[in-house]
């Protein structure tokens, strides 16, 4: 199948008669192809705000968001926060017995697991992140600096 330009010369060429001469500008005249197609491009939403990344106050979420980076704060969050204990004993295990871990590490692996289990079902716990999140991310949207230029330049 030819592309649609292609399909449409084709088209034109069909029922113009062949002794008939007719020029490269005439031909693009007839199919009235767009000249700009980027023109009627419209922009998405998240496009405004003052640095044209998105509005600053919305607080909805896109499914990315709320699907992969917002359980990667609460994964991060609880590993540094909440089950201390466990990754410590868990890394201390880890770094005792080498190869033999896989076997050795299975009870604390197993604390470690239910320890962030118990945390990825906690509902306040995922409000908290989420909203971190959003307050992160309109501060982004505010200043245009991500989060690790904003502590240098203050």
């Amino acid at each position: 199948m030819l592309p649609p330009s292609r399909a449409q010369y084709a088209i034109t060429f069909r029922w113009l008669r062949p002794s008939s001469r007719v020029s490269f500008k005439t031909l693009l005249e007839l199919i009235e192809i767009p000249q700009d197609p980027l023109k009627e491009f419209k922009r998405h939403e998240t496009g405004k705000g003052p640095h044209g990344l998105g509005e600053p106050e919305d607080r909805s979420l896109r499914k990315v968001e709320e699907q992969v980076l917002i359980p990667k704060i609460m994964r991060e969050r609880a590993k540094v926060e909440k089950c201390v204990e466990e990754v410590k004993a868990f890394n201390d295990c880890c770094s005792q017995s080498s190869l033999a871990m896989v076997f050795s590490c299975r009870k604390e692996n197993s604390a470690l697991k239910s320890c962030l289990e118990r945390w990825y079902t906690d509902e306040t716990f995922k409000r908290e992140c989420t909203n971190k999140f959003l307050d992160d991310r309109s501060e982004f949207r505010r200043t245009g600096l991500e989060k690790k230029y904003r502590s240098q330049r203050l």
